[in-house]
């Protein structure tokens, strides 16, 4: 009797463990009061097809029995995300659009959390996902269309042991595009200058200053992509208003940083976000 309640144990609690701790599905991150930056930090659990293959488990089901489930249950939403890479026009393929009052403004992973955004989970939250583009093996992004106008991408990037983007990929990073942009379009704008100089250039830094006014963020960073690569723009609330403190070019369209795990076997980790997309996907 208790061997059989050992192994029941296992087969409830392991699993649940080892979901909570490694790809723990996207829950509710932007809301009234966490700010979209910090999800890595606020994502809950959302369930689905994992909470209801446990509840539903009969009295006799096993680790393995579970594993199996799970496995099969993730292939099959991984396999329905994946048919909605396309080489098509955007134009004719996006019909529907987001709010872009909800938009996951400047995401990044974060490799000192244990909490991951699958494309499914991120698809869940932010529907309709209609259209990826894979750009190489190891990465692709989607494409949505904003209720201002404006254009909306998510990279995801491949992290499984062969790093291939249609097995098992993250979200790595976002951005958002109002216009067709290059570096010397802000060749204007200098440290110490309003946000609303910044508006003037970029439309939407406009949906920056509303995320940021929301959020009460300060200091905050904005990111722009451009035609020639990707400019971020540090930002410092003054008084009612936010004020240009630094800006950053990248012309590879590649943001590295450094993570430091002072006391982890590996003190530090390097991770390259890649902004670059095909020139077609630029807004038309």
């Amino acid at each position: 009797m208790k061997k059989t309640l050992l192994l029941l144990l296992a087969g409830f609690l392991i699993p649940s463990i080892f979901i909570g701790c490694v790809k723990e599905p996207f829950g509710n991150v932007a809301n009234e009061t966490t700010s979209p930056l910090s999800a890595s930090q606020t994502m809950t659990t959302s369930g689905g097809d994992i909470n209801s293959s446990q509840e539903n488990s009969s009295s006799n089901l096993t680790t393995f029995d579970y594993w199996a489930s799970f496995n099969v249950s993730v292939a099959t939403r991984y396999d329905n995300f994946m048919k909605r890479i396309s080489t098509g026009d955007y134009h004719e393929i996006l019909t529907h659009t987001i709010s872009a009052e909800k938009l996951l403004l400047g995401y990044r992973y974060d490799p000192s959390s244990s909490y991951l955004i699958l494309p499914f989970d991120y698809d869940n939250q932010y529907p309709p996902i209609e259209l990826l583009r894979k750009t190489d093996y190891k990465h692709m992004y989607s494409i949505q269309k904003t209720d201002d106008g404006g254009l909306f991408y998510a990279f995801f990037v491949g992290m499984g042991v062969n790093q291939d983007v249609e097995q098992d990929a993250v979200l790595y990073n976002t951005v958002f595009i109002m216009k067709n942009l290059v570096k010397s379009d802000f060749d204007t704008i200098k440290v110490g200058d309003d946000i609303a100089k910044v508006e003037t250039v970029d439309p939407a830094a406009i949906q920056w200053e509303h995320y940021a006014t929301k959020y009460n963020l300060s200091p905050f960073k904005s990111e722009h992509l451009l035609k020639d690569g990707v400019l971020t723009i540090d930002f410092q609330k003054q008084g009612e208003s936010y004020t240009v403190t630094n800006i950053q070019y990248y012309p590879d369209f590649k943001i590295n940083v450094t993570f430091h795990f002072p006391d982890q076997a590996i003190t530090s980790l390097d991770v390259t976000y890649d902004y670059s997309i095909l020139p077609q996907d630029y807004p038309q």
